[in-house]
């Protein structure tokens, strides 16, 4: 288990406390803390570990280190593949999360801005801590933390004098997710299609694979229909047609066109 945990602000300063509470709890077995939070260091540990608890900052599309840059985005989210990771930052559950559980990656996180109030501070930390406390100190399932935490901001909520600290609570309970077999939400129809049909693997199908696949079906269909009315007109089937050189024509050239794919893919099969 890798423990994260940047320290360069004022957020930092109460994110940092939280994951203080939280190690004392689960133990890491590596830390790269306060200016050792770095992509670099990020790089050569995070291959180690099958765990990653990060706590703050984070933005739709990465996980941020100590020195204002990201050290896991979109470029390097391989590098969770097939691993869990439990996050206490805003947004990245939005975008990172997603890529990275189509990499078969356990995700905890938050879609939307996580926000605290400072007199109310212990409350959130413990609300942010719970999911991570019970999963890896009591081994429960990945669906009983995240009802526990959920349950916990819930409690927040209905005891909270803090105007602020009800808004806040209630904020971080419903964008509070956790991809574990669970479909991270999407707002294209297509996706919503696909995911429908396909389940998980939906999301590891590329929009260029469906295009690809759809433009050889309405291919074939158009090119039988032409072929049968070719044979119904003159009761054989002539390739010298305008017709059949304008479907072979196409054909090269979509096949030119995807030259590079199937170099690949033969490459592919000659390994195996």
């Amino acid at each position: 288990m890798l423990g994260t945990a940047p320290k360069f602000d004022d957020a930092t300063q109460y994110s940092f406390k939280w994951y203080q509470e939280l190690a004392k709890e689960i133990h890491p077995t590596e830390e790269l803390l306060e200016s050792n939070a770095v992509r670099s260091k990020f790089a050569v540990s995070m291959p180690n570990h099958g765990i990653l608890i990060f706590y703050d900052h984070g933005d739709e599309d990465r996980l941020i280190g100590n020195d204002g840059n990201p050290i896991l985005d979109l470029n390097n989210v391989e590098l969770v593949s097939n691993k869990e990771v439990y996050t206490m930052c805003c947004l990245a559950a939005k975008k990172l999360g997603v890529e990275a559980y189509k990499k078969n990656c356990i995700w905890w996180g938050y879609t939307e801005v996580f926000g605290f109030t400072v007199e109310d501070e212990h409350l959130f930390m413990e609300a942010a801590n719970i999911g991570a406390i019970y999963r890896f100190k009591y081994n429960s399932s990945w669906k009983e933390c995240l009802e526990l935490a959920k349950e916990k901001f819930t409690g927040i909520i209905d005891t909270a004098i803090d105007p602020w600290t009800k808004v806040w609570a209630r904020s971080n309970r419903d964008c509070l997710v956790c991809y574990n077999g669970e479909v991270p939400n999407t707002s294209c129809v297509l996706r919503k299609i696909v995911l429908k049909l396909f389940g998980k693997l939906g999301w590891k199908i590329k929009w260029n694979t469906v295009a690809d696949t759809l433009f050889l079906i309405f291919y074939g269909i158009a090119l039988h229909d032409y072929s049968h009315q070719v044979y119904q007109l003159k009761g054989y089937h002539n390739l010298i047609e305008g017709g059949y050189i304008g479907f072979i024509g196409g054909l090269i050239c979509w096949l030119y066109n995807k030259k590079a794919f199937i170099k690949s893919l033969c490459n592919k099969l000659r390994r195996k």
